[in-house]
């Protein structure tokens, strides 16, 4: 039997469904295809391609592709409303191939509970999303995509919809007539945005929860319930003051997320009403989607931690920032370490990954924000506080914090700690960088201070690593250097050799491990240091396996 299309223009349980014209010059920079099959000959249901400008298949590298699913609580909507447009040309602008489409809809009224477009509907609206990516994949050659690099973006029904094509299994091969059938559905990354994630929830509060049967099937379509840690991460979205679908929705999502250690992050936009695409009164949301799809549909390299290791991100004082969460359940304060520097997704890079893995299985977080080139000044220092302040007060982690320093990290990790020695259990360091002078000279680092480079000098021994050691001493801070001996970047004798003397003179306890005929370099020693694993371990209080 033919599915029916409905498109309609009204407020939903999920949103308002409003179908637009976007100026011309919203749209000149991307190349657009309409109502293209791929539900089969007897649907009606199609989808628009949205291409970056100039795509050429056949001449350009294969491109990563992104799905879009309209809202309009299951049963209204469509692939060509204003939020869907303005998804579509942002993101094939940002060099993605986009397709939005449209799905099955659930004859229903507005008026209708929402169980019951449910029960009209459900899993075939699913099922469909699901077809679309199999159909790119099976296409993938001659739209010039990549088929092991596809994301999803929806807001409201799409937002739980695209939520859903992240964390659904697979469709079985035995449930009727499956187009494409030899690719798979599953999907690289999601967005899912103001969508409802806990329908069990939300029909115990409309008093819809009335028998066993609904229940079950609230508790199917729910992707808290499906969720797993090896699903594809998600940037959740979210606004303050939508009327339709409460924020706690994606916050619920988020939670479960964080239970069992997958990847997210939940982004809540002050202000935002429902159904808002990505330039909300206030806001422009495009960068953090777009950084989001290129994070984990466009990677460059093997540098970075690997997915698994790279749990939740967020902001702080107006600077991302991260949390990798210990899958270790315990008692009381959570241990952790700061990690200096970090600079969008280079660092903590895949270097750290063997260590990470250790300090995770002993119960330690790890946690970073990105304080830009700091070079250790009071600006960073700041930001440094506040996100010590929030991971201790707001998510549970211990008041000390252990501190691993890498290269430039000395200079933003040991000023903070100086200036707040009583919330440091430890530092451990590789090849950090201990003095201005040394790297990068005060030339460069006046900047970052605010002043010039002969008042920096006049004030050095305010900000300089080397020269502020007495409080962390007398608060018996303990540390551990692992550094080359042929270092020429940050060299051994005027950092941490420099440190370790002037560290013992004043009665702390350091240990300096020499890495004899190594540079400022990525020799593997330095990042399979047992020592200084079982150092960090012991000192920010995990738990230690002898």
């Amino acid at each position: 039997m033919k599915r029916r299309s409905l498109v309609v223009v009204a407020s939903l349980v999920f949103g308002i469904a409003g179908i637009a014209v976007t100026p011309a010059a919203e749209v000149s920079e991307v190349r657009i295809e309409k109502d293209v099959a791929y539900l089969g000959a007897d649907r009606s249901e199609k989808l628009d391609f949205y291409f970056p400008q100039g795509h050429d298949p056949k001449a350009d590298k294969p491109k990563p592709a992104i799905v879009i699913i309209h809202g309009g609580g299951w049963y209204g909507g469509d692939k060509g409303a204003r939020r869907e447009i303005n998804i579509g040309t942002t993101l094939a602008k940002a060099g993605y191939v986009c397709a939005s489409i449209n799905y099955e809809l659930a004859e229903a009224a507005k008026d209708d509970p929402f169980t019951t477009r449910l029960e009209r509907i459900w899993p075939r609206n699913l099922e469909d999303c699901q077809t679309a990516v199999r159909y790119l994949r099976s296409r993938a050659g001659e739209l010039g995509i990549d088929p092991k690099r596809i994301g999803a973006i929806g807001g409201s029904a799409g937002g739980h919809l695209s939520a859903m094509l992240g964390c659904a299994d697979e469709p079985s091969k035995d449930g009727g007539v499956r187009l494409y059938p030899e690719h798979t559905s599953r999907v690289q990354a999601v967005v899912p945005m103001y969508g409802v994630h806990d329908l069990v929830a939300l029909a115990q509060e409309r008093d819809l929860a009335g028998n066993s049967k609904i229940v079950e099937l609230c508790r199917a379509a729910s992707p808290i319930a499906r969720l797993t840690p090896d699903d594809p991460p998600m940037l959740i979205l979210h606004g303050t003051k939508d009327a339709l679908v409460d924020v706690k929705q994606s916050e619920i999502l988020a939670e479960a997320c964080r239970a069992i250690g997958h990847e997210f992050e939940l982004r809540i936009v002050e202000g935002g009403k429902h159904s808002f695409h990505l330039q909300p009164p206030g806001h422009d949301l495009r960068p953090l989607v777009t950084a989001f799809f290129d994070r984990h549909l466009n990677k460059k390299g093997s540098g970075a931690i690997p997915r698994e290791l790279r749990k939740e991100r967020f902001e702080v004082a107006g600077r991302p920032a991260f949390v990798i969460w210990p899958k270790k359940k315990r008692e009381g304060a959570i241990p952790w370490i700061m990690y200096g520097p970090t600079f969008s997704e280079r660092l903590p890079g895949g270097a750290e990954a063997w260590m990470l893995r250790q300090f995770l299985d002993a119960g330690i977080a790890m946690a970073g924000v990105d304080v830009g080139e700091s070079y250790g000044s009071p600006k960073g220092r700041k930001v440094y506080n506040a996100l010590h302040r929030y991971l201790v007060e707001e998510r549970g982690l211990a008041s000390k914090a252990g501190l691993l320093a890498r290269s430039r990290g000395g200079l933003m990790l040991y000023n903070w700690a100086t200036d707040n020695p009583e919330k440091v259990a430890c530092i451990a360091g590789v090849y950090p960088v201990g003095n201005l002078e040394s790297y990068p000279g005060l030339k460069r680092a006046c900047g970052a201070y605010g002043m010039k480079e002969e008042e920096l000098k006049e004030v050095l021994s305010q900000h300089n690593p080397v020269d502020r050691l007495k409080p962390l001493a007398e608060a018996e801070v303990p540390i551990y250097h692992i550094h080359g001996n042929v270092d020429k970047v940050v060299p051994l004798d005027v950092n941490s050799g420099l440190i370790a003397k002037r560290y013992q003179e004043l009665g702390g306890i350091m240990r300096l491990k020499i890495a004899e005929g190594q540079g400022h370099n990525m020799w593997t020693g330095f990042f399979t240091d047992q020592d200084l694993v079982d150092f960090v371990i012991e000192k920010a209080g995990g738990e230690v396996k002898r």
